[in-house]
């Protein structure tokens, strides 16, 4: 996944794998605010970690609550959170890298 730097973020990117995961398509999860991503008793624990992002620039192993389209609850796991920034430093957004299932990283993960 990827959003914006807005003060009300956007998402600007979601693989195949996000889609399933939040359940909406490409267009519709184009179309909403990132802080949707979380139910609205996770979205100060979500604020916290785009927080510590913004001062460390990148955040490992995060572990937190999502809601799909639906407003069903899933577990992101080993998540990794990063600033995006253009060739100046200026940060224009942050990705994510994150899987539903405790144990279910490739075998290139390890390899990093």
């Amino acid at each position: 996944l990827a959003q914006n730097a807005n003060a009300n973020s956007y998402f600007i990117y979601a693989n195949k794998y996000a889609l399933s995961c939040f359940k909406y398509s490409e267009k519709e999860i184009l179309s909403i605010p990132s802080r949707f991503s979380a139910a609205i008793e996770n979205r100060d624990e979500r604020d916290l970690l785009f927080n510590k992002v913004a001062i460390e620039g990148i955040v490992y192993n995060y572990k937190g609550e999502r809601v799909d389209k639906y407003e069903n609850s899933f577990t992101i796991h080993d998540t990794i959170v990063w600033q995006l920034q253009n060739s100046n430093g200026d940060v224009w957004g942050q990705g994510a890298l994150f899987w539903r299932e405790e144990k279910q990283r490739p075998e290139w993960y390890f390899d990093v």
